[in-house]
C-alpha cells in the first residue's frame, strides 16, 4: 500500500534516574525530600533499643519468650496496646537479625511511627527479619520504618497495618482529598511501611496487606531511596495503594501479586517503579504519575515486562508530570476502555505547579512492545506533546493529540475517529481502520484522503 512519509520527530534524551549527593540536594529548593531527623513533636518510645551494638529493654516493658542479646532475637513474642509504645529499635552502626518474631501493636500515635513502629531502623542500621509476623492497627502506626542510610531485608514474613478508617467513621479530617482521590489515603493514616532518607529495603516471599494508606510507601529520599520486592503478595484492603515511589526513589518488583484497593503504583515527579512478571488488580488505576514537588520539569519512569493488569479505572494516568513509559510484553485490561491519559492536576497545593513559559518539558512517551495492547490514548494536557512508538506489537484503540511511531512488526488497528502526527515514515497496511472510522493525521508529505484496510479512511495533511 501507500507509504506514508511522516514527520522526522526527535525523542528527547533519556537520562535514568541517578543518586544524588547530600550536597547536590541541599542545593535544591525542593521542600518534602527528606528531615534527616528521626523525631516529631512528640517522640514515642520503643520496647527494645539495639545501638551501637548496645542492648537495653525499657522498664517496665514485657517481651514474652524468646531469647535477645545485642546481635539477634529468636522466637520473641511482644503485645503493646499503647500507641506510643513501638517494638525493636535499631540505630547507629548496628547489624541486627529478628528470627522468627510475633508483634501487635494496636492504639493510635500522636506523631508518624517512627519509634512507634514494630522495626524502625535508623541512621546506618541493617536489620534483617526472618519467618516473623507483625501487626499494627491504629492512626498512624506502622509495621515498620527504615530511615537515613539504613538497610532492611525481610524473608518469608508477613506485615499487616489496618491503619485508621475514613469517612464518618475518621479520627481525622481528611484535609488531602488530591491524595484520598488518587490514591485513597492522608498521611494522617498508617503505612504498612515507611522508608526516607537514603536507605535501602528487600522483601523476598513476604506478605504486606495494609488498609487506609498503602503497603510500602518511599518518600523523603534526600536524593536516594531503593525498594526491592521479590515474590511478595500485596494487598489493600477497603483503601489504600500498593507503593508510592517519590522524588529521586527506585522501586522494583519482580513476581509479586498486587490485589490494591485504590492504584497500585504512585509516582511523584523524578523517580522509578518497574514491574516485572507481576499480577496486579487495582480498584483505581495500574500506575499514576503527578507532580508534587512543584518542579513540573521533572520526569518519573515507569517499566513493565510481562505483566498482567485489571484496573477499574484507566490503566495510566499522568498527571502534570512528564511521563517515559516502557510495556514490553504486558497485557492490561483497563474496565473504563483507556490505556493512557494525560490531563492537568485541579485543585491547591504543590501538585498543581504549572511550568515556566519556555520551558522544556520531556512529555510523555508511551513505547508499547511485544504483546497486544487495548485501549484508547487520551491526551489532555497542553502542557506536554505525548508520544506513543510501536515496536512488534498491536495496538488496538482510538487517539487524540499524540504522535504515532511505527517500528518493525507493528500495526495500528484504530476503533474509533483519532487524531495524530505520523512519526516516520509508515505503510498504510499497518493501519487499520473499520468503516466509518476516520484517522486524521499530520505528516510531512503525501497529504490526501486513502482508504484503509477495514473500510475506514485516513486524511493526511502537511
Amino acid at each position: 500500500m501507500k507509504i506514508i512519509k511522516g514527520l522526522q520527530l526527535q525523542i528527547p534524551e533519556y537520562v535514568p534516574v541517578r543518586r544524588f549527593t547530600p550536597s547536590e540536594m541541599a542545593a535544591m529548593d525542593m521542600p518534602g525530600m527528606g528531615s534527616g531527623t528521626k523525631f516529631d513533636d512528640n517522640p514515642g518510645m520503643p520496647a527494645v533499643l539495639v545501638k551501637d551494638g548496645r542492648l537495653t529493654v525499657n522498664d517496665g516493658v514485657c517481651i514474652h519468650g524468646g531469647t535477645m542479646d545485642s546481635k539477634r532475637s529468636e522466637n520473641i513474642k511482644f503485645v503493646t496496646y499503647n500507641g506510643e509504645l513501638g517494638g525493636i529499635m535499631v540505630e547507629g552502626n548496628s547489624k541486627y537479625i529478628i528470627d522468627r518474631a510475633t508483634m501487635s501493636l494496636s492504639g493510635s500515635c500522636l506523631g508518624l511511627g517512627l519509634e512507634r513502629s514494630g522495626i524502625f531502623a535508623y541512621d546506618g542500621a541493617d536489620v534483617t527479619v526472618y519467618d516473623s509476623n507483625i501487626y499494627a492497627t491504629g492512626q498512624r502506626r506502622s509495621c515498620f520504618t527504615v530511615m537515613k542510610n539504613s538497610i532492611f531485608r525481610a524473608y518469608d514474613s508477613t506485615f499487616i497495618c489496618m491503619g485508621a478508617p475514613f469517612g464518618a467513621d475518621a479520627p481525622v479530617a481528611e484535609e488531602k482529598n488530591h491524595m484520598r482521590g488518587l490514591f485513597g489515603c492522608t498521611w494522617d493514616t498508617a503505612r504498612t511501611s515507611d522508608m526516607q532518607d537514603n536507605s535501602q529495603e528487600f522483601f523476598y516471599n513476604c506478605t504486606i496487606i495494609g488498609d487506609g494508606c498503602c503497603c510500602l510507601s518511599v518518600d523523603g529520599s534526600e536524593g536516594f531511596n531503593r525498594v526491592e520486592a521479590n515474590d511478595c503478595r500485596m494487598v489493600t484492603t477497603k483503601s489504600g495503594y500498593g507503593v508510592y515511589s517519590d522524588t529521586f526513589c527506585h522501586i522494583v518488583l519482580n513476581r509479586c501479586d498486587m490485589d490494591i484497593a485504590s492504584t497500585a503504583g504512585v509516582m511523584a515527579g523524578e523517580c522509578d517503579l518497574t514491574f516485572n512478571d507481576c499480577r496486579i488488580r487495582s480498584n483505581k488505576w495500574i500506575a499514576v504519575t503527578h507532580c508534587i514537588v512543584s518542579l513540573p520539569g521533572q520526569r518519573s519512569n515507569l517499566e513493565m515486562r510481562n505483566c498482567e493488569c485489571d484496573s477499574e479505572l484507566d490503566a495510566l494516568s499522568a498527571r502534570s508530570c512528564n511521563l517515559h513509559a516502557v510495556l514490553d510484553g504486558c497485557t492490561l485490561r483497563p474496565k473504563t476502555g483507556v490505556l493512557l491519559r494525560s490531563e492537568i492536576n485541579t485543585g491547591k497545593g504543590p501538585h498543581v505547579a504549572r511550568p515556566a513559559p519556555g520551558e522544556e518539558m520531556y512529555g510523555i512517551r508511551l513505547f508499547l512492545k511485544n504483546s497486544v495492547y487495548d485501549g484508547d490514548i487520551i491526551h489532555e494536557d497542553p502542557e506536554r506533546d505525548m508520544g506513543i512508538y510501536l515496536e512488534n506489537c498491536r495496538y488496538n484503540g482510538a487517539v487524540q493529540g499524540v504522535s504515532i511511531h511505527f517500528g518493525k512488526g507493528s500495526r495500528w488497528f484504530a476503533t474509533g475517529d483519532s487524531e495524530v502526527i505520523i512519526d516516520g515514515d509508515v505503510d498504510l497496511s499497518a493501519i487499520y481502520a473499520g468503516e466509518g472510522v476516520t484517522v486524521h493525521a499530520k505528516a510531512f508529505a503525501d497529504g490526501g484522503e486513502y482508504q484503509l484496510v477495514g473500510g475506514g479512511r485516513i486524511i493526511v495533511t502537511n
